[in-house]
């Protein structure tokens, strides 16, 4: 039996974890009038003309909404990472739709006063979205408006693959992310990438490069920890003209754990299971002057049997 093992490195992962608040407050205002008087007070008349006035509706409230809508109607080459707005004066949204073939529905947010709505999650490239709004005024009798527009075609598309799979792996197996095209925007890539823990985990992204971004506990998985993850590249701009055109999602689970203590200097080694000792073996660590570098090493793949010879193997 034999494996091979990787070293950790370490490095700050530079995007960290960002959380969002939303905040809605309300404000209740009271408006009082008042009026006194006594028997030898002068009131005005209430004439024909100030009762008109008093009984007169806004000039708009017979108007019908209004419905804008941004990108403009026949829109091309639109970035997927801007946002479509609508909004509507005179009048409150009913419904929004953002839609394009082949796809779920884009998700969006409306404001508090139902007057303003915009798209939420970046766009794709390469694709036709139709936007359908509706929104009704004080009469009641509802508007509705279409526009459609393009994205732009990238110059270049972004891909993602990993190896792990929804399988069992160790306290120890990091997050691993492969790129198809060199990244430029790192911090946008990891904004991207949603991971959740059924237990608290404190960790960091790391760079290999510009293709290859791990995610490493700070120490080790906690047992037993479900995990999952989601990039959300489509319409990420990772490098000038380069976009995501597809998310990547996967979930796996930490098993028991095994952790193995070498000592170059003893050439013994402490096996750790499920934190309790499990063995004390001898080991080698290297020809006199190529000892095994001090650090910590993750096993990710094993297979029996395997030769390991050359310089520094005994």
């Amino acid at each position: 039996m034999g494996s091979r093992g990787r070293s950790a490195g370490s490095g700050d992962a530079g995007g960290g974890s960002r959380q969002r608040w939303a905040v809605l407050l309300g404000v209740a205002g009271v408006l009082a009038a008042g009026c006194s008087g006594t028997p030898n007070s002068i009131t005005e008349p209430v004439t024909a003309k100030t009762h008109a006035a008093a009984n007169a509706k806004p000039a708009a409230a017979g108007q019908p909404p209004k419905l804008t809508i941004t990108p403009a109607d026949r829109s091309t080459h639109v970035s997927p990472q801007r946002d479509v707005r609508v909004a509507t004066t005179r009048g409150k949204m009913e419904q929004v739709t953002l839609i394009t073939a082949g796809s779920d529905p884009v998700s969006g947010a409306l404001n508090s006063a139902g007057t303003a709505w915009h798209s939420t999650t970046p766009l794709q490239p390469s694709r036709r979205y139709t936007v359908t709004a509706t929104a009704a005024g004080p009469s009641g009798k509802p508007v509705t408006r279409t526009s459609s527009f393009r994205t732009l075609t990238p110059a270049a598309t972004l891909s993602a693959q990993t190896l792990l799979g929804h399988q069992t792996y160790g306290v120890g197996i990091p997050i691993m992310l492969t790129f198809n095209h060199a990244v430029r925007n790192k911090a946008a890539v990891e904004r991207s990438i949603e991971l959740w823990t059924s237990k608290p985990v404190v960790g960091a992204w790391y760079w290999d490069g510009n293709k290859a971004l791990d995610f490493r506990p700070r120490t080790y998985w906690p047992q037993h920890t479900r995990v999952r993850f989601v990039a959300h590249l489509k319409g990420v701009e990772a490098a000038p003209g380069v976009y995501g055109t597809a998310n990547l999602s996967q979930s796996f689970r930490i098993g028991n754990s095994l952790i193995a203590v070498v000592s170059t200097r003893t050439h013994y080694e402490k096996i750790y299971y499920r934190d309790k000792l499990l063995g004390h073996w001898p080991v080698s660590t290297g020809s006199p002057g190529d000892d095994t570098a001090n650090g910590t090493y993750l096993t990710i793949e094993k297979g029996n049997p395997v030769l390991m010879s050359g310089p520094g193997y005994t």
